[in-house]
């Protein structure tokens, strides 16, 4: 919201409508014209790392993909960090493809 009211985005949609709902809580457009969509996720249960199954499960993967294909930067946002494995090089490679 900060970047708005500085001027660095030209707006903010929390938990916008429609194709740019899909996996984001909220989309900012920067004033450069490059869109944002942004996931949230506090944690899974009670671990204290994300791992590829997990966010594959949630829907992250589709989300990213969904988001990336319309041409929008995918970002997710957690308080935990995400320990990389196997299963997430194979995700990202499907993500490029």
């Amino acid at each position: 919201m900060l970047d708005v009211i500085q001027g660095q985005a030209e707006w903010m949609k929390i938990e916008p409508l429609g194709d740019l709902r899909d996996g984001a809580e909220f989309v900012i457009r920067r004033a450069d014209g490059i869109v944002e969509a942004h996931q949230v996720k506090r944690q899974f249960a009670n671990a204290n790392a994300w791992n590829s199954g997990a966010l594959e499960r949630l829907g992250v993967w589709e989300a990213a993909l969904h988001h990336s294909r319309a041409g929008r930067h995918f970002h997710f946002v957690s308080m935990v960090p995400f320990r990389r494995g196997r299963r997430w090089r194979a995700a990202r490679s499907a993500v490029l493809r």
